[in-house]
């Protein structure tokens, strides 16, 4: 079961920094790896989100998350 969703930006996701910056120490914190989601977070520009598109896309998110 998903209990963790970490959204990052798509072109800054790499996969050894995310084990070493975030999954290692969420599993030491006792959230299995398992139960870890990690997602693309969208942008309106390479380096802005804007509240609006925010919401809307974590809207649209919440409905993919598997059970």
């Amino acid at each position: 079961m998903i209990t963790t969703i970490l959204l990052i930006k798509e072109d800054a996701i790499n996969r050894l920094e995310l084990h070493n910056h975030y999954l290692n120490k969420l599993s030491k914190n006792g959230i299995p790896k398992n139960n870890i989601a990690i997602l693309p977070l969208l942008y309106n520009t390479p380096t802005k989100i804007i509240a609006k598109t925010a919401k809307a896309y974590l809207d649209k998110l919440i409905g993919k998350i598997p059970e």
